[in-house]
């Protein structure tokens, strides 16, 4: 994943799937699954490192050759940052 500080860590995990009508059908049926997206920030000026991260519920799940777009809200955050703790409460809905 392409992020402007080289020395920050940016994991994206998926499990997600999709019930499509049939063959040509863009848009799913029905879509399942969670994803996650975890950031570690390097230690700074004695500081220890930072991690944000946040879960989410896939709501859909679409496909076209070598790609896959898949958009959830997030239902839970951690790390020792508190970045994502405003999504959470606002029920974001994003997308990767």
């Amino acid at each position: 994943m392409d992020y402007p500080d080289a020395g920050h860590d940016i994991q994206v995990t998926v499990d997600a799937h999709a019930i499509f009508k049939g063959v040509g059908w863009a848009e799913p049926d029905t879509s399942w699954g969670t994803f996650r997206i975890h950031h570690r920030m390097p230690a700074a000026k004695g500081e220890p490192e930072k991690v944000n991260w946040g879960d989410f519920e896939v709501d859909c799940l679409t496909s076209g050759g070598p790609t896959a777009t898949v958009t959830g809200r997030i239902v839970r955050t951690g790390g020792n940052v508190g970045g994502w703790d405003d999504y959470l409460k606002r029920r974001v809905r994003m997308g990767i």
